[in-house]
């Protein structure tokens, strides 16, 4: 079901470059990796959620969002997103 989602999001994501071709890879796989990993980033997170960019940023500097800081980047497991959606928002 989230597969489905995230793959769905990609798509309306490639304008941006989000799927474009690199390093010799098709699209098609680097969507199959991309919905395969463990985390997200807050905008694959928001879309998924149904929310903006702008207010999930806001949930995760609240705390109510669980997030994992990787250098400058900030990603959102796919356990939090699974229990966002199973539970709500904390």
């Amino acid at each position: 079901m989230i597969a489905d989602k995230y793959l769905e999001i990609q798509e309306r994501f490639s304008f941006w470059g989000c799927a474009m071709k690199q390093s010799g890879r098709t699209n098609a796989a680097l969507r199959s990796r991309q919905a395969d990993r463990e985390a997200l980033s807050r905008r694959e997170a928001a879309a998924l959620l149904g929310v903006s960019e702008g207010m999930m940023i806001k949930l995760v500097r609240l705390g109510r969002v669980g997030a994992i800081r990787i250098g400058k980047c900030v990603r959102i497991p796919r356990t939090e997103i699974n229990r966002i959606l199973r539970e709500g928002v904390r």
